[in-house]
């Protein structure tokens, strides 16, 4: 949600509550561009939903929730079970955080296959099983409680590849895992 049909993307600016329910038979796949229930999260709070087995996603950047998340963003006690598949970033609940601004997630979990699948068009690729770190400045992540069972693999050998349990990759700004 949120992608029109060229691929830009209008982030969610808003609270969602998912109350504990949960998504089936989710299917996102774009060849190029943003690949989530929701393509963005800028400045918005989503807490207390689930994504079952039967959910996928895959595109350039791709993560269950959201493919990219910014300024202030807080994300609670959301959990994936589905499989995601990026080329860029790949994220079992948000693809990339980005851009200024404190993002927070928290008591989340995924148990989800999480693959890059590198393309000619990026010969780089990261896979986190919660999120990756994207080259911003002025920007804080705080992954709080959270866990990651799910598989993290690159389908592909070729291009520099940065794979991790919670953090695909993260470089010299401020993050906080507890």
């Amino acid at each position: 949600m949120g992608a029109d049909e060229s691929g830009k993307c209008t982030p969610y600016c808003g609270t969602l509550d998912g109350h504990n329910h949960t998504i089936s038979g989710l299917v996102v796949e774009r060849s190029d561009g943003a690949a989530g229930l929701l393509c963005g999260l800028q400045d918005a709070s989503v807490v207390n939903l689930r994504f079952d087995s039967s959910c996928r996603v895959a595109g350039d950047t791709a993560g269950m929730l959201s493919a990219e998340a910014s300024k202030d963003t807080v994300i609670e006690n959301v959990w994936n079970h589905g499989n995601v598949t990026g080329a860029h970033y790949a994220g079992g609940i948000v693809g990339v955080v980005a851009a200024s601004g404190t993002t927070a997630i928290k008591w989340s979990r995924n148990s989800g296959a999480v693959s890059c699948a590198q393309l000619l068009v990026h010969p780089d690729c990261s896979a986190g099983g919660i999120t990756n770190f994207g080259p911003e400045d002025s920007l804080m992540l705080a992954i709080e409680w959270c866990t990651n069972t799910g598989s993290i693999n690159s389908e592909d050998s070729e291009g520099k590849v940065a794979l991790g349990g919670i953090v695909g990759i993260a470089a010299g700004y401020s993050l906080k895992i507890a």
